[in-house]
């Protein structure tokens, strides 16, 4: 079934044939789907509502649409490994074909709201964070947030709450980069990976500015949660353009939609900002380039990232053609594997800035 249509009136729009939460909710209803896309009005559109869709992606292709009250644009979006999809917007914590034990979630959405799935898929609302998009790992029972430093603080931060707790989460590591990046005397974290668990610390990478913008240098970080010890080394430097910048000195889409990265046998990937996907081995602390992401995906005005079970999914929606169109690569070897064409999502995210994709995840 291929469904999504959009129908504009007073200042809101509705995907005309969309089915409810709860038709959603019945069993199986996810068993096809392999990504899902959370979509909202533009911040600037919002009028009488703040509704959206979640777009479930099938593997042929085809999509069908759930209406998403309360979508706003400062949710976040997750999936776990049997299909069940989740996200955090301003009434709080929804899911769609989703396991129904999951941790309340505040009154108000924060804007460092994030919602994780646990080891047995169960979703959980994390608050309390200061990030729109906030880093977020999962070890155990146990969720830990990054947090870069204030003006009048450390210049990172590792928090930690219990996942089910309902608790704000609590510092157990702070750390100062001059005692690392000894080559600026003013550096700043300019953007960090999810933080993941391996031997005992949580490992990310981090990116390290001079203070100007003018030079970046790509870290390989980690964090031991129980003493609080922070250890961190240089993997790569870039040019003036920085690591997540494109040649003419714009933001490059794809390098900061794969921030966030991903851990797969020992080694932590994300995307440069030459379109190139790397890898930092944890154990040697060195960096390889693994293979050049198509030229596609490069060159998009809109991508989004997500990460699972091994692979990287690129979805590219930028207005382009009627359909958008979602590329998985294999990490070990950094290849294309598939290229699927996701029809009707172009229709529902036109390419005018109305309407925005805020949220993307795979199973």
């Amino acid at each position: 079934m291929s469904l999504g249509v959009v129908a504009c009136s007073d200042g809101g729009w509705e995907p005309s044939d969309a089915v409810t939460l709860e038709e959603a909710s019945a069993p199986g209803y996810t068993e096809d789907v392999v990504a899902a896309v959370l979509v909202a009005q533009a911040p600037d559109k919002f009028q009488d509502t703040d509704d959206g869709a979640i777009v479930l992606v099938a593997s042929d292709g085809s999509t069908r649409v759930v209406e998403a009250e309360g979508v706003g644009n400062e949710g976040d979006l997750a999936m776990n490994a049997h299909g069940h999809v989740a996200w955090a917007g301003v009434s709080g914590l929804r899911v769609v074909a989703g396991e129904r034990s999951v941790t309340g979630p505040p009154s108000e959405l924060s804007m460092g709201a994030a919602v994780v799935p646990d080891a047995q898929g169960r979703f959980h609302w994390l608050d309390g964070v200061t990030r729109w998009v906030t880093p977020t790992g999962v070890s155990g029972r146990r969720a830990y947030l990054l947090e870069l430093g204030a003006a009048d603080g450390p210049d990172g931060s590792l928090l930690a709450t219990k996942l089910g707790s309902g608790t704000e989460p609590s510092r157990v590591a702070t750390w100062d980069l001059r005692r690392h990046h000894r080559s600026s005397p003013a550096p700043e974290s300019c953007g960090t990976s999810d933080p993941f668990d391996q031997g005992g610390r949580l490992w990310f990478l981090d990116q390290w500015c001079d203070g100007g913008a003018t030079d970046q240098v790509l870290a390989l970080a980690s964090v031991d949660p129980v003493r609080g010890t922070y250890r961190a080394a240089p993997l790569r430097g870039y040019g003036m353009h920085g690591h997540r910048s494109t040649s003419d000195g714009g933001p490059s889409p794809l390098a900061d939609a794969a921030e966030r990265g991903h851990l797969h046998d020992g080694r932590l990937y994300t995307v440069d900002h030459r379109g190139v996907l790397v890898a930092a081995d944890l154990r040697r602390g060195r960096l390889t380039d693994v293979g050049r992401l198509s030229e596609r995906a490069r060159r998009a005005r809109d991508v989004r990232v997500a990460w699972a079970a091994g692979r990287m999914s690129v979805l590219v929606v930028d207005g382009r053609g009627d359909d958008a169109v979602l590329e998985t690569y294999d990490l070990a070897h950094g290849t294309l594997e598939r290229t699927l064409a996701v029809r009707k999502l172009a229709g529902l995210v036109p390419g005018d800035g109305s309407r925005v994709v805020t949220g993307f995840a795979v199973r």
